[in-house]
């Protein structure tokens, strides 16, 4: 099955199943790995603002990234 990005309402539906502080914790800990794909940092992103943010433990390393799915 192709992974494809979250939508707002698949976004807020994880954070209230899953709790803010986890949802925080796996999407600053996806946004900082290097090694994470691009559809997985731009879901990270998307539930990173729905469940208000916060900073990331680690500089989020996005410099000549294409965070863009499908391509």
């Amino acid at each position: 099955m192709p992974r494809r990005e979250l939508s707002p309402l698949m976004a807020e539906f994880l954070v209230d199943l899953g709790g803010r502080d986890a949802v925080r914790r796996w999407a600053g800990a996806a946004v900082s790995d290097p090694h994470c794909d691009a559809i997985a940092k731009a879901n990270a992103l998307l539930l990173l603002s729905r469940a208000g943010g916060g900073r990331l433990a680690a500089p989020a390393q996005l410099a000549g990234r294409q965070l863009r799915a499908g391509t």
